[in-house]
């Protein structure tokens, strides 16, 4: 009996529906770390990053992390924050080269 991409798909998705295996394919969530919101910063990009976020702009920068590093992106920031007080500060927003939600660490962002 050859098994294909499409019949094992199916098989797996009869057994998440069999209420004696579900539970065990439950998967647990970690919690969030928590986040400490950074509201004012002497740093020169913090700083822009903080006007991006009070006037809704986009900001052209470079990228030194992730899948493509160095690549000219246009990032709409709308949050900075910490994980550790006195940790480094990230910023969440849209990536426009991406399409989606993004995280990045100010410390690998050159402004262009």
């Amino acid at each position: 009996m050859k098994v294909t991409r499409r019949s094992f798909g199916r098989l797996l998705g009869g057994l998440c529906l069999t209420p004696q295996i579900a539970p065990a394919l439950v998967i647990k969530r970690l919690p969030l770390a928590p986040t400490y919101p950074v509201q004012e910063s002497s740093d020169p990009t913090s700083s822009r990053f903080l006007d991006a976020i009070r006037d809704h702009e986009t900001l052209s920068l470079y990228y030194h992390g992730g899948s493509s590093p160095g690549i000219l992106r246009r990032f709409r920031p709308t949050e900075l924050y910490r994980h550790t007080p006195g940790g480094p500060i990230i910023a969440s927003g849209h990536c426009m080269l991406r399409g989606s939600t993004r995280t990045l660490r100010l410390d690998r962002v050159r402004l262009a």
